[in-house]
């Protein structure tokens, strides 16, 4: 004889469930948010969602496997395995950055350079001299930054870069970012007293309210440099924060398509189709994920009043 009836249990965990929603929907910064949203965002994304559909297709047993839904998780692994429906999906989001960078020239003095530095360096050696800094995929932003410093009319840097989530931070031993990616730019010849650090940003909208408190004149003028997959949300973001936005797309992972008479003109090389285009790879999945990750934070920025509606 149960003590509590299911029933009662299984709405109990609905109400938890709902409590952990909510609370990663408010407070989305917060670290036992973010490690529930996490868990919850499984089934959004594609392995994510191969791995439900799986479990669900074994609820039963080993014996009595659903095959209709082993079916329909392969054939999801499958297509979001492909490259070129990966490229695809990103190409969507690149060429728009692209567009809006081009479409967006400085015609006047800006306040500053924004770079969204987060995830663009790691620490692999820690120890008790010098740590060392390694740059990841995502360092082109700051490599675009140092060459917009040098061409562009600004003379200063704000790095917006927060505490590191895979490492333990103290208060008597922070592992911010945006320290790792100052030394990187001081090495790429930026002087270290016009480059200015802001450390709590961990994500679009908690840098761009940050760095609304450094420049708190009206409306302030800054090229942002930001990864073309999130330029958009970024630039819609600050806009919605009071900034004269100037957007720089960098970190590319697509070939984005220009303009015939642009490739004839300049003799580009075109883009051909191979056949590990079609071949799933997990290159594919990760390219598909991360599109799909990229539209998700759009609704949700939306759904937060985050996203402004003025054109860029």
């Amino acid at each position: 004889m149960q003590l509590v009836p299911r029933k009662w249990l299984q709405v109990l965990g609905a109400i938890v469930l709902l409590f952990f929603v909510v609370l990663a929907f408010l407070q989305p910064t917060n670290e036992t948010a973010l490690s529930i949203w996490d868990l919850l965002a499984i089934p959004l994304k594609p392995l994510g969602l191969v791995v439900v559909l799986l479990g669900l297709a074994l609820k039963d047993g080993i014996e009595d496997v659903n095959g209709r839904l082993v079916a329909v998780s392969l054939s999801v692994l499958l297509l979001f395995s492909i490259p070129l429906v990966g490229e695809l999906l990103t190409q969507r989001l690149e060429q728009d950055a692209y567009t809006i960078s081009v479409e967006n020239p400085l015609d006047a003095r800006a306040d500053a350079i924004v770079l969204l530095g987060w995830n663009t360096t790691r620490n692999p050696v820690l120890g008790s001299g010098r740590d060392r800094i390694e740059a990841t995929e995502a360092s082109d932003r700051i490599v675009y930054a140092a060459e917009l410093f040098r061409e562009e009319p600004v003379n200063q840097i704000i790095v917006s870069a927060g505490p590191r989530r895979d490492l333990q931070n103290t208060e008597a031993n922070p592992r911010v970012e945006a320290n790792d990616v100052q030394a990187l730019l001081v090495r790429l010849g930026i002087p270290t007293a016009q480059i200015t650090l802001e450390t709590e940003g961990v994500d679009i909208h908690s840098s761009a309210v940050n760095v609304r408190e450094i420049l708190s004149g009206p409306q302030p003028r800054i090229l942002l440099v930001a990864s073309a997959c999130h330029l958009r949300r970024a630039a819609q973001t600050f806009l919605q924060e009071g900034f004269d936005v100037y957007p720089r797309a960098t970190d590319f992972s697509v070939v984005i398509p220009v303009p015939e008479e642009v490739v004839e003109e300049q003799n580009l090389p075109e883009r051909r189709l191979r056949t590990r285009d079609f071949v799933p790879s997990l290159q594919g999945l990760d390219l598909t994920t991360r599109a799909i990750t990229e539209f998700l934070a759009r609704i949700y920025y939306f759904l937060r009043g985050w996203w402004s509606m003025e054109s860029v």
